[in-house]
């Protein structure tokens, strides 16, 4: 399995990173189901590892990116309406 190489600065998003992880990360789950020995199962097993890591730290970056946003209230404070 191959992964593109990230291309520079411009026509690449966070989304687009995040496609690819997903893509990896189908990839391997197949061949895990497939693995015909401990062996390669424990080495898939790290490379799903490595990908998901890779994507915690995508969503924190983009959590780090995106404009804060005013919670909204569900309910109600006293004398408000619901």
């Amino acid at each position: 399995m191959t992964v593109p190489a990230r291309p520079g600065l411009t026509g690449w998003s966070l989304a687009d990173e995040d496609a690819q992880l997903v893509a990896a990360l189908d990839a391997l789950h197949g061949h895990l189901a497939a693995a015909a020995t401990e062996t390669v199962a424990l080495a898939l097993l790290e490379a799903v590892f490595a990908l998901h890591g890779k994507r915690a730290d995508l969503a924190q970056l983009s959590a780090a990116d995106a404009p804060s946003i005013p919670a909204r209230r569900l309910c109600g404070g006293p004398g408000e309406g619901v």
